[in-house]
């Protein structure tokens, strides 16, 4: 898999050389959302309020549709709840995910604007936690709506993020996060 979105990202920037192509470096905040746990562990925990920082490269490939390819770190987040318990510290967990992205701007340009709808699949490189157990990446996918406005790029986005332990019993962890990022493009 990571061969596959290592060959897919630079089909993506050699097949763009003769677009315009942008770097968005950005900031955003997820809302408190949901962790899964498959086997073993059987807990459907609360995600308390996490932060990310990432950069994006976007090229364009007609007036209405677009691609991207980036990264996002995810600050360590924890769980509220855990283990019967409120707010305990060791819960923490991060993923950094590389990413492919699809994106369609039905209205084109549009005055000073540009609507946009994005899909995004990939993979976390890692993901990290302090309850005891390593983990390992797995799968990324995600979707969601933003504007580009001049220089400045802002977009709600839904994502699962995989990951899986590297316990006895190899329990899979599926976060399930929405946020709000804001980013400012860069004309490369």
């Amino acid at each position: 898999m990571k061969n596959f979105l290592t060959a897919a990202i630079m089909a993506a920037l050699f097949a763009s050389n003769s677009f315009a192509v942008s770097l968005i470096p950005r900031i955003g905040v997820d809302i408190p959302t949901s962790v899964d746990y498959s086997k073993g562990r059987n807990l459907n925990e609360d995600a308390k309020l996490g932060f990310n920082i990432g950069a994006e490269l976007r090229g364009d490939l007609s007036k209405h549709f677009g691609w991207g390819a980036g990264l996002e770190y995810n600050f360590p987040r924890g769980l509220r709840n855990w283990n019967g318990l409120s707010n305990i510290d060791d819960s923490d967990f991060s993923f950094l995910p590389v990413f492919i992205s699809a994106l369609w701007y039905p209205l084109g340009d549009w005055d000073k604007a540009r609507p946009y709808v994005k899909v995004s699949g990939g993979y976390n490189l890692f993901a990290t936690n302090q309850m005891g157990s390593g983990m390992s990446g797995s799968w990324y996918w995600g979707g969601g709506i933003g504007v580009e406005y001049k220089n400045l790029a802002a977009e709600f986005f839904s994502s699962q993020l995989y990951a899986t332990y590297n316990d006895p019993d190899k329990t899979d962890m599926r976060y399930t996060k929405m946020g709000f990022t804001l980013g400012y493009k860069f004309k490369i």
